[in-house]
């Protein structure tokens, strides 16, 4: 498990289209830290048509994306590197 100051950012569920989903049969497979080989995780296997929503709802967010400029999306990346490097990691 991390160690999270908010243990509530800690997601076993896929973020499609801006809502928590879990597979629909309820199937996970382990994500694996490499270094030390202990599951980190289970995460949703999900089922080709969630895919295929999770491809379709990347695309319309890129489409938007794309038409931020630089600058913009240099703020935006810089405010979520900064959030996790402040506030979701208790120690290195």
């Amino acid at each position: 498990m991390l160690d999270l100051r908010d243990p509530s950012l800690f997601k076993e569920t896929c973020l499609l289209a801006g809502k928590w989903r879990s597979a629909a049969d309820g199937a996970t497979f382990p994500v694996m830290n490499p270094a030390t080989d202990k599951i980190v995780a289970n995460v949703p296997c999900l089922e080709q048509a969630a895919i295929e929503e999770a491809i379709c709802a990347a695309w319309q967010a890129f489409l938007l994306w794309r038409e931020t400029t630089a600058k913009a999306r240099g703020a935006v990346l810089r405010r979520w590197f900064d959030l996790i490097t402040e506030t979701v990691l208790t120690s290195p």
